[in-house]
């Protein structure tokens, strides 16, 4: 059955021209898999576009890192591709166990977000209020105490 019968999309993460691409295109034939796109890196929030349409069956990465990099720099929202069932393929490299692992991913990084993002924001409220007092300090000294 091929990608078109089914109405599902299988896309590949990676540069036409990266080193990786021939790998890929060898992996593709081997396995029967019809690609049906090809975007760069750069252009994941594609990808994840189409996922949320729910038109992507299987995005194909060339090894668990080049998905991982894209995890972590929060363009691939690992929870809502498993939510809605995209297959997630590595062309070499261990593969993951299995979906409840990648889950597992998925729920420790939006964690590790949520904690991230307070911590900036407590330090971000820090700062303004040390550069608050600093500036008031700055503006006193230069000033002078007023007498009355």
């Amino acid at each position: 059955m091929s990608n078109a019968t089914r109405g599902h999309a299988v896309v590949v993460v990676c540069e036409r021209t990266a080193p990786a691409a021939a790998r890929v295109e060898g992996w593709l034939r081997d396995t029967g898999l019809n690609a049906d796109a090809w975007y760069a890196p750069r252009d994941v929030d594609e990808v994840d576009r189409l996922v949320r349409e729910g038109g992507i069956q299987a995005v194909v990465f060339p090894d668990a890192q080049a998905l991982l990099h894209e995890v972590w720099a929060g363009r691939v929202p690992l929870a809502h591709w498993l939510a809605a069932q995209t297959q997630i393929r590595f062309v070499s490299g261990p593969p993951f166990p299995d979906e409840h692992w990648l889950g597992a991913l998925a729920d420790s990084q939006a964690r590790w977000r949520r904690v991230h993002r307070r911590r900036q924001i407590i330090g971000g409220v820090t700062l303004s209020l040390v550069a608050l007092a600093a500036a008031f300090l700055l503006s006193w000294l230069a000033g002078g105490p007023t007498r009355i």
